[in-house]
């Protein structure tokens, strides 16, 4: 299987379950932040792992997380 674009997954660490996983164009921060907003729908989001982008700190502010 070919990978074409990034990957964006979400995870229920405590089910050990994927609840969102998506390919994008792009990393951007726009693109992250509509994704975890439109797949968390309100819900709590505890940690965050990364590939060390500067950005995910604004993120996490902006959805308050």
């Amino acid at each position: 299987m070919v990978m074409v674009g990034k990957g964006l997954t979400l995870f229920d660490t405590l089910y050990d379950l994927v609840v969102s996983d998506e390919i994008h164009d792009d990393s951007a921060k726009s693109t992250v932040e509509k994704y975890l907003k439109r797949n968390l729908n309100g819900k709590p989001l505890f940690g965050i792992t990364t590939d060390c982008r500067n950005f995910y700190k604004s993120i996490m502010d902006f959805i308050k997380c």
